[in-house]
């Protein structure tokens, strides 16, 4: 059991990229929205055009509408693709859960070292409501955050990203060994 590493998606109080939209367009903290009409329309622009609206989410979350990115287009396509692929119905309802969650709780019953990576420059979960309280939050948590950097950094900074997963993965398989 030493060596079972969890990597998860959940991004501070609002987990899922697709939902995560969600935060730019005005929510609120914590899963009280603070308008439902601005989720009602995120989920009436994703059912009227799922495809549109995709392609319009990718550039966020890679940060390709910063000056200087160097986002491909087929990276664009790949995060288009797999969203595509998530069928309206399910990322229509994730929305919906996700903007209405509250994840305090959950993270603050973390019992495990946990490392937090996130982008300072993330367009889709913006950092100092999420990762900035969730480090906060969870016990034992090393927090890394990379200046100008999107919501895919481990697309974008997949260098850095794997460099830090490695470290943490090691360090904790030899604090395990030693005990």
């Amino acid at each position: 059991m030493a060596d079972l590493v969890l990597l998860t998606g959940i991004s501070g109080f609002l987990g899922g990229h697709v939902g995560l939209e969600l935060l730019r367009q005005g929510f609120a903290v914590r899963g009280s929205v603070r308008s439902l009409s601005k989720a009602d329309k995120v989920r009436a622009s994703l059912a009227k055009d799922p495809s549109q609206f995709y392609k319009d989410f990718a550039v966020l979350f890679y940060g390709a509408n910063r000056p200087g990115a160097k986002v491909s287009q087929g990276l664009l396509d790949q995060i288009w693709l797999l969203s595509m692929q998530g069928g309206v119905q399910n990322i229509y309802e994730c929305i919906k859960a996700l903007s209405e969650t509250d994840f305090t709780e959950d993270l603050k019953r973390f019992d495990v070292p946990t490392l937090l990576l996130h982008g300072e420059d993330d367009q889709v979960v913006p950092v100092g409501i999420t990762a900035r309280k969730s480090e906060k939050l969870i016990k034992d948590v090393k927090a890394i955050y990379y200046p100008g950097a999107p919501h895919g950094i481990t697309a974008t900074h997949m260098d850095q990203i794997n460099a830090e997963l490695l470290a943490f993965v090691k360090k904790g398989r030899k604090a395990s060994q030693a005990a």
